[in-house]
């Protein structure tokens, strides 16, 4: 569709999105410096992971419509990220509760393959289409949202994230219930930095979101 195209009204959300990007690049420094500590290499990972979303987000944001391949590549790269971070959430916090006995290499390269062929799909859609199954435009403008329209296999996938997120959460809250006044209110802070970003994403495959691409 046309030539590559910015959407400059969209700048302040990259802004936002770019400078959460490099704040997450310094606790990821910061955290693998500190590998040897307990959880701090994973929780590293899961802040390189993030920062890659806010990149790939920002960039999303700003190509225009018009220029309809570019921005469904700019959302196939944001899906490494959000592939990664509920994984890499789990990791960590499995690690930071003390609970990742189960966490053996085995079933961490069974995680990581439901992620990589997750992947796989997204990035041979045109091919098969058999996670995303269309594409909608929802005005002519150049600032009009891109609606993927997902498969049932998508919809799966989804669920099986959203499981993840799931069982980080419910590690965190088992482990809160233990854990000392101080730790208690740290394990909580997590649990809601976990769910503000998953409830509403939960609400977009629900269909319940009130704006449509989002």
């Amino acid at each position: 569709m046309g030539g590559a195209m910015l959407v400059l009204q969209n700048w302040p959300y990259a802004l936002v999105a770019l400078s959460a990007a490099v704040l997450c690049c310094g606790l990821a420094i910061y955290a693998w410096r500190r590998r040897a500590m307990q959880g701090a290499s994973e929780f590293a990972l899961l802040m390189t992971a993030v920062a890659w979303m806010n990149v790939t987000g920002a960039v999303e944001a700003l190509i225009s419509a018009h220029s309809l391949d570019a921005k469904i590549l700019a959302s196939k790269l944001y899906l490494i990220g959000g592939v990664s971070v509920p994984l890499l959430a789990l990791f960590f916090i499995a690690r930071y509760t003390g609970r990742d006995r189960w966490l053996t290499r085995p079933v961490r390269l069974l995680l990581w393959s439901v992620a990589g062929f997750e992947l796989l799909l997204a990035f041979t859609n045109d091919w098969h289409h058999l996670y995303w199954s269309g594409f909608a435009v929802t005005s002519p403008a150049p600032t009009a949202l891109v609606v993927f329209e997902h498969s049932t296999l998508n919809h799966l996938l989804a669920a099986y994230t959203y499981g993840l997120t799931a069982a980080s959460i419910g590690l965190l809250l088992a482990h809160a219930l233990r854990a000392p006044a101080i730790y208690r209110r740290q394990s909580f802070v997590m649990v809601l930095a976990m769910a503000a970003p998953a409830l509403p994403n939960l609400l977009y495959y629900l269909g319940i979101m009130p704006w449509p691409g989002l």
